[in-house]
């Protein structure tokens, strides 16, 4: 029975919805010369819309292959510098841009039985749009800002130093996380 009553209930929905709406007119009737005017409202809601773009979730710092590179470095030290990353934003309202280690240490995998080193995840750099290299922080920094923009580009370059005496050799990887906020 209440399979024959749902039709019904439909259609009497639909008649109270179009009902619901107020036409408006106008008439001029029996004037040589008449004018007619009927007001309306045209509207739209426009979201927020953000975007970020990283060229690639891979990021190099190249490798550390031979002993010429500690020594141009002062002896102990060999400095790796990754290639910019132009981060790009797009954003219809302020915005903010977050770096940050999502880990504390760095993930190593051992090279011949070595021994994981915990090189701590602050030992990673970050350069923004050429300035200064700082540690990257484990909690979410406020690294750039910007007003709304079709087209806003963030340069971000990594950098970090191996010991030879203290960082075994193997592969070392930290994830860092980009975050874009619009408040």
């Amino acid at each position: 029975m209440f399979k024959k009553f749902l039709p019904l209930a439909a259609a009497a929905a639909v008649m109270l919805t179009a009902t619901s709406a107020s036409a408006q007119t106008c008439s001029a009737n029996g004037a040589a010369s008449a004018t007619c005017n009927v007001a309306a409202s045209v509207s739209t809601t426009v979201q927020h819309v953000v975007r970020l773009t990283i060229p690639s979730t891979t990021i190099a710092l190249g490798d550390v292959t031979n002993e010429n590179q500690y020594t141009a470095s002062g002896g102990t030290v060999a400095e790796l510098t990754s290639a910019t990353q132009g981060v790009t934003i797009r954003a219809n309202r302020a915005w903010r841009l977050q770096l940050n280690a999502t880990a504390t240490t760095w993930t190593f995998t051992p090279a011949g039985g070595t021994t994981d080193p915990a090189r701590a995840a602050t030992t990673l750099l970050a350069s923004i749009n050429g300035g200064a290299f700082g540690a990257i922080a484990t909690t979410a920094t406020d690294v750039a800002s910007g007003a709304a923009s079709g087209s806003a580009n963030v340069n971000v370059a990594f950098r970090t130093n191996f010991n030879i005496a203290t960082d075994p050799p193997g592969s070392y990887s930290l994830p860092v996380q980009f975050t874009l906020i619009a408040p």
